[in-house]
């Protein structure tokens, strides 16, 4: 059983990281959809809301240690809480906005 302390949890949020990865699920998103402009229109202020509100509640519940057994557990449970709350976010939103254009 191994046993680690995570770093501080006390940077801003990093928006320009986020964008680059928001601009390419909209184009995933709006490729999918063929409706590329109201896809954009949509999903973009809320992939930005949800990922900030994803972030602020993963910054609540982070854990000062993770314990693990071996060394792809740890680095499951790092990568989790590094990217983990915000990238459901994302998927989850993108299905949504997805699912409002194909109903059309």
């Amino acid at each position: 059983m191994n046993i680690t302390k995570m770093k501080t949890n006390e940077s801003e949020f990093p928006w320009v990281g986020w964008g680059i990865v928001i601009f390419f699920f909209t184009l995933f998103g709006a490729g999918a959809t063929g409706h590329e402009f109201q896809f954009s229109v949509l999903f973009v202020p809320l992939a930005f809301g949800g990922v900030y509100v994803a972030d602020w509640l993963r910054r609540i519940t982070y854990p000062h240690t993770i314990i693990f057994n071996g060394f792809l557990e740890g680095l499951w449970k790092k990568f989790f809480w590094a990217w983990g709350p915000q990238l459901i976010t994302l998927i989850v939103l993108l299905f949504l906005v997805a699912g409002i254009f194909q109903e059309q």
